[in-house]
């Protein structure tokens, strides 16, 4: 058989890389779609296979019959690809899908799902990845989120609570005064406390407040349990139940540092989100740079057009000078672009 049957082949062989190539390369340099991006070029890459595939087998130099044998292998095969991952790939696209429409998760969100708490680092077509508490990344199939329930923490707020026992000997007008100070000194907004349970031996207290930034849930927690012990042992309240009495004599001993009493600690303590959660907020800073140029683009668009209907010079200037700044910034919000999709391809790696 001649070789110039085979030309058609390799042409479809070399345009499909290159098509591919280009498209990959295209998704990886692209600005405007966010966090789709990965999604878009997943679909349309996977797409492209399948087409050329097809023109592939159309073209090779086999009688009509073998090519359709040849086709309806590939049906065969791909039908029973979908039927036996049906549960897992298909779903896990589907499941994507819904997310995406629902559009509840966004890059850098807090999310807890069975198990796991972490802040959302990267949204792809089969999973989303979370940071986690210990900086660990955790890859979790979109089939997985759909199936349990998912708590995002609103970006606007979130209530920080923390519970102590104390015994029934302790005015609860004072203990509630004294926990509402703790949250304010945390930093918590618009403190209050719960009479949660009268036990047997002590009372339970719940304070909660309002934690405005949410990047910090995690010290926020610590940060309302230090106060806590620090403001109670100053005014020299004991944490810890009567019940303690029955198990080992202590001899009327208090159990408050003495520290606590005679000098307040400094805090030389570190936050632990600008170091646990790095890939979250570049992905974060990454889509709201991103959002920020697709908003500059479209000013710069009314701009000109406006420009073109005005037909006094000083206007023409007023209008140029503002041009020109907003393309001045969006030089600068394409280079920061750049830079923070470097900075999430060395977090990867």
């Amino acid at each position: 058989m001649s070789l110039i049957f085979f030309i058609q082949p390799l042409i479809v062989i070399l345009l499909s890389f290159m098509v591919l190539f280009l498209t990959h390369y295209y998704f990886k340099k692209s600005t405007h779609d966010g966090t789709n991006i990965k999604l878009n070029s997943q679909i349309i890459m996977s797409a492209e296979v399948f087409i050329f595939l097809f023109l592939f087998i159309i073209l090779l130099p086999l009688k009509d019959n073998l090519k359709g044998q040849i086709l309806s292998f590939l049906g065969i095969l791909l039908s029973a690809t979908i039927a036996i991952s049906s549960t897992t790939v298909l779903g896990n696209i589907m499941a994507g899908i819904m997310l995406r429409s629902i559009s509840s998760l966004k890059m850098g969100d807090f999310i807890i799902t069975g198990d796991y708490l972490g802040r959302i680092s990267e949204k792809g077509l089969f999973h989303i990845e979370i940071q986690t508490e210990d900086r660990n990344l955790v890859t979790i199939p979109n089939i997985f989120l759909i199936a349990k329930p998912i708590k995002v923490i609103h970006s606007s707020g979130t209530i920080i609570s923390s519970e102590i026992s104390l015994g029934y000997d302790l005015p609860p007008d004072l203990i509630k005064n004294l926990l509402i100070e703790a949250a304010k000194n945390s930093g918590l907004k618009e403190p209050f406390v719960y009479t949660v349970n009268l036990g047997d031996f002590s009372i339970l207290y719940r304070v909660s407040g309002l934690l405005s930034e949410v990047k910090y849930l995690i010290s926020a927690n610590s940060k309302l349990n230090d106060e806590i012990l620090r403001i109670l042992h100053k005014n020299s309240i004991e944490i810890v139940s009567p019940n303690f009495m029955n198990t080992r004599s202590v001899n009327d001993l208090k159990f408050i540092p003495k520290d606590s009493l005679e000098n307040e600690a400094q805090n030389l303590e570190v936050i632990p989100e600008d170091t646990v959660f790095g890939k979250a907020d570049i992905a974060e800073r990454l889509e709201d740079k991103i959002k920020q140029l697709e908003d500059i683009k479209n000013k710069i668009d009314e701009v000109e057009k406006v420009m073109g209907s005005v037909s006094e010079e000083i206007d023409k200037k007023t209008f140029q000078d503002k041009l020109n700044r907003l393309k001045e910034f969006e030089i600068r919000l394409n280079a920061e672009i750049e830079r923070s999709k470097n900075d999430l391809n060395k977090e990867d790696s």
